[in-house]
């Protein structure tokens, strides 16, 4: 078919174009679930999944998981509006460089509060029974 002219099967929209708007919610979806799990932790809950983030990659992918959100937000908006691309792409340099400050910054520092202590968060301690039980401990 080297005459240029369109054959039937290419006229027709493909499998892919019709996964086109299916994709692109999909990456949506996923992209809004970055900010809403920092919501989330600040809140005090998925706490379990921030500490399996934190534990099976590290403290400083907790730290991008908004970031990240962002990138697939804007990677679903690209499916359904071509110049949605160049913000995927800033919003892709936006992870490495939250990353980036997370290292150099301390990464704990940056973590939402619940998220910093390897327990459940717990009301402090008043000052004066800390003293108390170290005195106890002394004698």
């Amino acid at each position: 078919m080297l005459t240029g002219e369109v054959d039937a099967r290419r006229t027709t929209p493909g499998k892919l174009a019709r996964m086109v708007l299916p994709l692109a919610l999909l990456l949506i979806l996923i992209g809004l679930a970055g900010p809403l799990a920092t919501i989330q932790w600040r809140e005090g809950r998925w706490l379990p999944a921030g500490r399996w983030i934190m534990e099976t990659f590290s403290p400083h992918a907790v730290n991008g998981v908004p970031m990240a959100g962002v990138f697939f937000l804007l990677l679903g908006f690209a499916f359904l509006w071509q110049p949605a691309v160049l913000l995927a792409l800033v919003a892709g340099v936006g992870f490495v460089v939250v990353l980036a400050a997370s290292v150099r910054g301390g990464s704990v520092a940056r973590l939402p509060k619940p998220l910093r202590s390897g327990t459940d968060p717990a009301p402090p301690e008043k000052p004066s029974e800390a003293a108390e039980e170290t005195s106890r401990r002394a004698v």
